[in-house]
């Protein structure tokens, strides 16, 4: 049984969002991270045996209600990522900048951390009108901006058990767009994501040998050539796509021909089949490109997150929601869905029924992965309120604290 206190404090998560902003760490290596926000769990009296380390580096959290036990038991999942880009940041004037060179909290998931742990607090606050049967759980999840290994963190999650018995889960985003905004709505919202990379072989040889054979470059800028045709068809066919292949390298010296090129990109769409369709149009002329120039190639095309599908009628359970909490007037959802980002919050929506959605917390000056981001500190109560309202339709209490006048 927790202690009857005041758990929620914004004044004090509004530091503890600043806090995480300094230290940014990187995917998988969120060790400070995750003991800091270990610690604030437990000041609010969360005990030992609620709190489990998962994927190396996050957290799951389990909280049941302590009223007497009503209707079917349910477990309701809310996730926030924790990881930073690899980036520099540059807000020289911001009190509580970065103190890693090699890392930003540029995406805003140290405000993503922060409002579910402010969701938190105001849940405990409310425990004893909450069925003892009706349980939260709280997914801190590694390593969401990268994938160094195999698996990202929430596919590294699920496959150690997170969702087991979970019946739905939520996920946000924060949007640099107007300001207590909420963007939701059903079927595809974010785009599958797909690393490429191509290696072409050469011969290698003297820059000054007017008849050497196997010159990897020249395939590679035909490659490209090629490609900007084919992008160019598809978007006259109203294909919504992104396929860019910003890395090339070859070389080591000026008077030498390289043995090999190296060309590295990424694949974004929200149509899997155009996906498949237009991928091996791809390899195949790329094939015939090198072939062309004596070369050989060796291509690599692998889905790393599928796209974020979410369930129709938990999305338009939550659009109802969210109409209630923000007004009609401020909750839209196709003007901004689906985006070519991606996001591996689809691990967990492929598995369990559940929802992707935006939330605005305006500056539209700073754009997300811009090296000036900064989450917007007004936004916190708001979106921890709302977190709140969403546990308290899906798990079927009537709030007794925590709920901004107006939205009960």
């Amino acid at each position: 049984m927790l202690p009857k206190t005041n758990f929620y404090d914004l004044p004090r998560l509004i530091s503890f969002r600043r806090e995480l902003h300094s230290n940014p760490e990187l995917s998988f290596q969120e060790f400070s991270t995750q003991s800091s926000i270990k610690s604030f769990l437990q000041s609010l009296y969360i005990p030992e045996s609620s709190i489990l380390t998962c994927a190396k580096t996050g957290l799951i959290v389990n909280i049941s209600g302590q009223a007497p036990a009503q209707g079917p038991s349910f477990i309701l999942a809310f996730r926030a990522d924790i990881d930073a880009l690899e980036m520099l940041e540059n807000n020289p004037d911001l009190p509580y900048k970065s103190l890693n060179p090699q890392a930003a909290h540029a995406c805003g998931h140290d405000g993503h951390a922060v409002c579910l742990l402010g969701f938190l607090a105001l849940f405990l606050e409310n425990l004893s009108v909450i069925p003892e049967n009706k349980t939260m759980r709280l997914l801190f999840q590694p390593s969401e901006e990268d994938t160094p290994g195999d698996l990202s963190g929430a596919d590294c999650m699920v496959k150690e058990g997170c969702l087991k018995d979970v019946d739905e889960v939520y996920g946000l985003h924060n949007c640099p767009l107007q300001f207590g905004k909420c963007f939701v709505k059903s079927g595809y919202v974010a785009a599958e994501f797909l690393n490429v990379r191509l290696k072409i072989l050469g011969s290698g040889g003297h820059a000054g040998d007017p008849n050497i054979k196997g010159d990897p470059v020249q395939p590679g800028v035909d490659i490209y050539v090629m490609l900007r045709g084919l992008i160019q068809r598809e978007l006259a066919n109203k294909r919504y796509f992104c396929f860019s292949l910003p890395f090339f390298h070859a070389g080591t010296a000026n008077n030498v021909i390289a043995e090999y090129a190296e060309i590295k990109g990424t694949f974004r769409s929200v149509d899997s089949e155009f996906t498949k369709a237009f991928t091996e149009e791809f390899t195949e002329k790329s094939r015939k490109i090198c072939e062309d120039y004596g070369c050989k190639l060796e291509i690599s095309i692998k889905l790393t997150c599928p796209a974020i599908i979410n369930s129709e009628k938990e999305a338009e359970n939550l659009k109802q929601i969210a109409i209630g909490f923000f007004g009609e007037e401020n909750v839209g959802g196709d003007e901004l869905f689906p985006v070519l980002g991606s996001d591996d919050f689809a691990f967990f929506s492929n598995e369990k029924p559940g929802v992707y959605f935006g939330i605005g917390i305006g500056r539209p000056e700073k754009q997300l992965h811009a090296p000036n981001f900064d989450f917007n500190d007004d936004a916190i109560d708001f979106i921890s309120r709302f977190w709140l309202k969403i546990a308290e339709d899906r798990l079927g209490f009537k709030a007794i604290n925590g709920l901004l006048k107006g939205n009960n």
